[in-house]
């Protein structure tokens, strides 16, 4: 693909495709943007990068369409001296002193208007030295321009009356009416020009799948991140995947492409499938992984993705969304993990569910206590005399439901205990009630009175930051780091039991006849106590 233009955003095109494909490349020439612009239009190059959003007036005049990339931030930079601003200080001005010096009625540094926005600061008594692109349409400097004239009508009358470096010189463009001095903040000021009525239209399919694959491979905005640019917002890339379907080039639609986009819970289940899936012509698929994934259901209901990997929808959503459907894929395992340095490589450590009851009660506090000591004697004189801090989820009701319901069908005390007080932070659960359905209930774990309880979005990754902590969580995202373990448990058979695939699967079969249950625990066979059920939620568009 030959391109030209934006050397800013030029640059970031040609780092984001080095790794795109190996028959893939991009030729790029550096210069000013409304020329670029001009080539384009001409056919001389296939694409232009520029800065700044062109008119729609112009864009139907010749037949272009802007592709937004990537936002970027516009900021004014000044060289005040090595002494001039001591102890890290930072200037500060406003739009309308910017406007007042780049139209000329504020000459020096120390002019009044400065001084009064920088009380602590001395201003040297030197003239102010414009430097900027001298660059027109689509560029940063016009942007800048078009921002201050939004801001200041004096500078805006100064600027578009005098035809100078900021004027849009609409002139050697022909026809090109008037523009508005208005920056529309919803296109970023960025935009990617395609021509769509070129002879082949071979050239804009390809182009378009490796735009498409800017924005969505996890590579390439990370590559964009590291430009110190900031990728789009994941609406917007909806809003620009979508309006693809209505392109057409010599009377045929050009982008056929399926192009789903999904989030989920960051165990990675969702993200491996998405990156494993052929990523070709007719099908392409991205997943976002969230720690908190309640947040991701009402993005699902706001049209932000197409699909949701997360726990099954209650009957109140689905209820109240008729056309979202919640279609179960994947059970995984939740259990008790730590973070116990004197035991690490020693084997799993040995929990029931009265023990870890008593842990969440606050009556068991320390893990060399004798309930822990002898369920492990093989490591009981590795067991450290030391606090147990409890790691509580701020982000997965559906892991802190599981944990209450399992708990309390072991320990009587447990549920005597969880009584809902005013006055306490509290958890949003869910709870089984005798007749069999779900509702919402207000929950605190006693030991919270104790204060060794930490909170976290990420229970893994806290239980990996703080030692002789212990947290229940789902499996994956514990046996993925090093340094903390996931223990077993005694089923009620009274059997020593590992999660594995074999007791996730035991436990999932145990319930087979139940096809309405998410919440999977202390079933009778050999198998794992406590499992969830990973849903794909999705709605009809």
């Amino acid at each position: 693909m030959a391109s030209g233009g934006s050397l800013h955003t030029g640059t970031l095109l040609s780092y984001a495709t080095e790794s795109y494909k190996e028959d893939f490349s991009v030729m790029f020439k550096t210069g000013l943007t409304a020329e670029a612009a001009v080539e384009a239009i001409g056919l001389s190059t296939d694409s232009a990068m520029v800065d700044a959003y062109w008119p729609p007036e112009w864009q139907v005049e010749h037949n272009i369409f802007h592709f937004p990339v990537v936002c970027q931030p516009i900021v004014a930079a000044y060289n005040l001296g090595p002494d001039a601003l001591p102890n890290n200080q930072t200037l500060t001005l406003s739009v309308g002193v910017l406007a007042d010096i780049w139209s000329g009625a504020i000459v020096s540094w120390n002019d009044s208007a400065i001084a009064q926005l920088n009380p602590n600061i001395t201003l040297p008594a030197q003239p102010i030295v414009l430097v900027f692109a001298n660059d027109r349409r689509g560029s940063i400097s016009d942007s800048f321009a078009s921002a201050l004239a939004h801001f200041n009508p004096a500078f805006a009358m100064s600027v578009y009356t005098t035809n100078d470096s900021f004027a849009s010189r609409w002139s050697q463009f022909g026809t090109i009416g008037a523009r508005s001095y208005v920056v529309d903040p919803i296109e970023q000021q960025l935009g990617h020009v395609l021509h769509a009525n070129a002879s082949s239209c071979t050239w804009m399919t390809y182009g378009q799948q490796m735009l498409v694959w800017t924005q969505l491979n996890e590579q390439a905005t990370r590559t964009i991140e590291e430009q110190g640019y900031m990728p789009l917002p994941l609406l917007y890339k909806r809003l620009v995947m979508d309006s693809f379907g209505l392109l057409s080039c010599n009377g045929k639609q050009v982008f056929s492409t399926k192009v789903v986009i999904g989030k989920g819970n960051d165990f990675k289940i969702g993200p491996m499938w998405a990156s494993a899936y052929p990523f070709d012509s007719n099908f392409q698929m991205t997943l976002y992984s969230e720690v908190n994934g309640t947040h991701a259901l009402y993005e699902l209901a706001s049209v932000s993705y197409d699909m949701i990997d997360h726990q099954e929808a209650s009957q109140v959503r689905k209820r109240d969304s008729s056309d979202q459907l919640s279609l179960p894929i994947v059970a995984f395992a939740i259990g008790a993990a730590y973070s116990l340095p004197e035991v690490l490589n020693r084997g799993s450590l040995l929990l029931n569910l009265a023990t870890l009851a008593d842990i969440y009660l606050g009556t068991v506090d320390t893990w060399d206590h004798a309930a822990i000591r002898d369920l492990n004697p093989e490591l009981a004189s590795l067991l450290p005399n030391k606090n147990i801090t409890v790691v509580l989820s701020t982000s997965m009701p559906s892991v802190t439901s599981i944990l209450i319901q399992t708990l309390s069908s072991a320990s009587q005390a447990f549920r005597d205990s969880m009584v809902r007080t005013h006055g306490e932070r509290v958890h949003r659960v869910g709870e089984l009630t005798p007749c069999g359905t779900w509702r919402q209930v207000d929950a605190s774990f006693p030991v919270e009175r104790t204060g060794r309880v930490l909170w976290a979005d990420d229970v893994a990754a806290a239980l990996d930051e703080n030692a002789y902590t212990l947290g229940v969580w789902p499996q994956l995202p514990i046996v993925e780091r090093r340094y903390i373990g996931f223990a077993d448990l005694i089923n009620a058979r009274g059997e020593r039991v590992s999660a594995s695939a074999e007791s996730v699967a035991s436990a999932v079969k145990d319930y087979r006849d139940q096809p309405f249950t998410s919440v999977l625990i202390n079933g009778s066979a050999p198998l794992w106590l406590a499992l969830g059920l990973m849903a794909l939620n999705s709605r009809d568009r």
